[in-house]
């Protein structure tokens, strides 16, 4: 497959792991003799022989799931390919979370409340962000990485997954890391390849993700507690006449 092809499947990858919609109707389009496009039902009713009923849309993120593997198993990507495609797909997956609900659903005359969808919403999207987030890893681990034990991140942290988000959320909005544009995935990828919170071994990327955006006041309060101390540290660094890794 050239880049070209490759190219290619960007869009059809962006559908299956981001459906642009979780719940609605598709509707019909045929195209007339002047080769324009209408609606295949415009000036028609369900009554009528020709009538072609919208296609209901209610997406499954363990189906969608289903459809991925089934891609993947049939398309025989390279390790190149797949981080070429990844890298695609990781814009998608930073953008995804933002989208406004509303644009999730889309019915051809329903009228919808859309907060009786909401709960159902949000859950279909963190559960596809999930899948995406696992099965990206066990793809390119299976791909790419040579060692053929399960990697474990191997610098211990004092934070549970929320203080450990916040603090790193804390560095990039000090300026004390920089991050270009588009590099916030990689930069999360960065934290849960090296660091273990002091209850999980491995971090999920989109757990690390989902907690640097909402932050609870504990969470802030632990490691605004922690800044403090090490205000105090960094004064009596200040004082002495060296400064000695802590043994």
């Amino acid at each position: 497959m050239n880049r070209q092809e490759l190219l290619k499947t960007i869009p059809e990858l962006e559908e299956l792991f981001f459906p642009s919609t979780l719940l609605g109707e598709k509707i019909s389009y045929t195209q007339d003799e002047a080769g324009f496009w209408i609606r295949s039902n415009k000036d028609k009713s369900p009554e009528d022989r020709d009538y072609i009923p919208n296609i209901v849309i209610n997406i499954s993120p363990t189906e969608q799931l289903k459809k991925i593997k089934s891609y993947f198993e049939l398309s025989y990507f390279t390790p190149k390919q797949l981080e070429y495609i990844f890298n695609f797909l990781d814009k998608k997956f930073e953008k995804y979370s933002k989208i406004p609900l509303t644009s999730f659903v889309s019915y051809d005359s329903m009228e919808i409340k859309i907060e009786l969808l909401v709960n159902d919403l949000k859950s279909k999207i963190n559960q596809i962000l999930e899948n995406y987030s696992q099965f990206k890893e066990k793809i390119l681990s299976e791909n790419i990485l040579s060692d053929t034990t399960e990697f474990t991140p191997q610098f211990k942290t004092n934070y549970n997954v929320e203080e450990l988000a916040y603090l790193f959320k804390l560095m990039i909005e000090q300026g004390i890391i920089v991050l270009e544009k588009n590099q916030k995935t990689k930069f999360f990828d960065f934290i849960v390849s090296n660091f273990q919170s002091k209850d999980r071994l491995k971090i999920s990327l989109n757990s690390i993700r989902n907690k640097s955006y909402d932050p609870s006041l504990t969470a802030i309060d632990n490691v605004h507690t922690d800044l403090l101390q090490m205000t105090q540290l960094a004064l009596k660094h200040k004082k002495s006449d060296k400064v000695e890794w802590k043994k």
